[in-house]
């Protein structure tokens, strides 16, 4: 890389469509439970069973590292338990039903690319009315990292002029994970470039 040749960057952006293995079609999500503008904050605030299961949980994790890194300990990894119990344990334990829904060429780094990410989206894959202006029927979830989710919201922001929540993309729901990578699409491999 020079002042006169400056490698290019290159962006795609994968859509993957990844299946609930827990649903509970008895459960009512047409509207929310209640009014966030009338919840008191103190129901935000973890009860002394919440602090219990978050010490648990911790201590499920301090063990599993110790019996991994601790060379006097790792016999007794087999004494502990593989997963956190939880209700749906089988269920969420299988594999992972995904479908590779589409490749496109933007960057999330660009506003107006990551405005078309979202307009597709909801072209696509989003439930919607048809009629002259369409209104989101039901919203998806639009996983990522953190700062994926915070460059789709910004085009959201972008969009609060639509006449319709359809038109203002709010047809997501953005749900950040750490983990979102399900596959290695592309291998690059370093090598030895002259410039």
């Amino acid at each position: 890389m020079s002042v006169d040749r400056r490698r290019k960057s290159w962006h795609w952006f994968l859509l993957v469509g990844l299946q609930k293995r827990v649903l509970n079609p008895t459960l009512d999500d047409t509207a929310p439970i209640s009014n966030i503008t009338s919840v008191d904050n103190s129901t935000f605030i973890p009860n002394l069973n919440d602090c219990s299961k978050l010490d648990q949980n911790f201590m499920f994790h301090i063990m599993n590292v110790l019996v991994k890194y601790v060379g006097c300990l790792k016999k007794y990894k087999s004494c502990l338990p593989k997963f956190i119990p939880h209700p749906h344990l089988n269920e969420l334990s299988g594999k992972s039903n995904f479908a590779i829904l589409d490749m496109l060429d933007k960057s999330e780094n660009k506003s107006e690319d990551m405005i078309t990410i979202l307009e597709h989206i909801h072209a696509n894959f989003i439930p919607r009315t048809d009629d002259e202006n369409p209104s989101v029927i039901k919203k998806k979830v639009f996983g990522g990292d953190v700062l994926t989710n915070e460059r789709a919201y910004s085009a959201q922001l972008a969009m609060l002029n639509g006449t319709t929540d359809y038109e203002r993309l709010t047809g997501v729901i953005h749900r950040q994970e750490g983990l979102h990578r399900m596959m290695n699409l592309l291998l690059v491999l370093k090598r030895d470039v002259q410039v």
